[in-house]
């Protein structure tokens, strides 16, 4: 079984050629993810429609990568301005749209348009088409620009890699790595693992392990005072001025400072966890209430980093004390 994990780096455009070139190159992605959705959109509404007054002839529309390809391919030729824009990065959005249709059929959420206004840029890079060498990524048809960050597996496979921007002057690649076993993270060496681990995950930000670890989110009550004074400020400006965009945008800062914070945070938290025990049992617990703790993304850590991940009901946990 093939281990997949992502790395976070810091990407520098370098130059203000290159940075309009990775707005260009997002803002074409945006542009063909919404056509073809607006396309199939369509489709399948008269699909609905008419399998609901009986009428054949409609078919479900085919979205799959294969067949948005192929219209994207004939798509491309008829607009010009796409060629300048290396086709293979923005055909790959067509992946995604197609993924998004899978789960729309599978009884999931509808597929949802990208507003430039709203959504980042960003596009992927597909395997074909990533290059790492050293401290460059070489983004096709832009060039090699320069990364900054470590990379715990040398030896892994770039897959595929997300170029993101986040906040007004950033720039970041999340590349996807194939690791070898030998690179994941090993069980506690100095000790036999425990069989089992719970996992209690408290809504007031404590996290206690049922090895007798404790921890906790970090303290970010200074940042969020900050965060709401600016909001504050902002309601009594006038929409539109000056000082009201830069109010918003000091909010956009704080926000993006307190997501890196708790974000790099749970990475440390869910690797200590994976090192104590073979198995980690968490908490069922309903998350939606719980958004700013970010329990949900710890989840989705431990998914890879641990060996085993399995959820239980919250009076079993006493249980594992025994256990372990």
């Amino acid at each position: 079984m093939a281990n997949h994990r992502s790395v976070r780096y810091r990407l520098f455009p370098e130059t203000g050629e290159n940075v309009r070139a990775l707005h260009g190159l997002a803002g074409a992605c945006r542009y063909v993810w919404n056509h073809f959705l607006a396309l199939h959109q369509e489709h399948y509404k008269l699909y609905r429609e008419a399998k609901t007054l009986g009428i054949d002839g409609y078919h479900k529309p085919s979205v799959s990568f294969f067949n948005l390809g192929t219209q994207f391919t004939e798509f491309r030729t008829g607009h010009p301005w796409l060629e300048k824009y290396a086709a293979n990065v923005v055909k790959y959005t067509l992946k995604h749209q197609s993924d998004a249709w899978r789960v729309f059929f599978n009884g999931g959420g509808y597929p949802k348009f990208r507003e430039k206004q709203t959504s980042s840029p960003s596009f992927t890079i597909p395997r074909n088409a990533i290059s790492i060498s050293g401290n460059r990524i070489n983004v096709p048809r832009i060039g090699k620009l320069r990364i900054r960050g470590n990379n715990p597996y040398p030896s892994g496979v770039p897959l595929q890699a997300v170029i993101k921007q986040e906040g007004p002057r950033r720039w970041y690649a999340y590349v996807t790595y194939e690791v070898p076993d030998e690179e994941l993270i090993p069980v506690r060496p100095a000790d036999n693992p425990a069989p089992v681990i719970g996992v209690d995950r408290r809504a007031t930000g404590d996290l206690t392990c049922s090895s007798g670890d404790k921890a906790r989110l970090p303290d970010l009550d200074r940042l969020e005072a900050r965060r709401r004074r600016y909001q504050r400020r902002m309601m009594r400006q006038v929409k539109g001025s000056n000082r009201r965009d830069r109010n918003r945008q000091r909010m956009a800062t704080l926000h993006r400072k307190q997501a890196r914070i708790r974000q790099n945070w749970l990475h440390h938290a869910a690797k200590f966890i994976a090192s104590l025990g073979e198995l980690v049992a968490l908490e069922n617990l309903d998350l939606k209430g719980r958004p700013a703790i970010g329990w949900g993304r710890l989840t989705q850590y431990l998914s890879y980093k641990a060996r085993q991940v399995v959820q239980v009901e919250p009076a079993a946990l006493p249980v594992l004390r025994f256990i372990t």
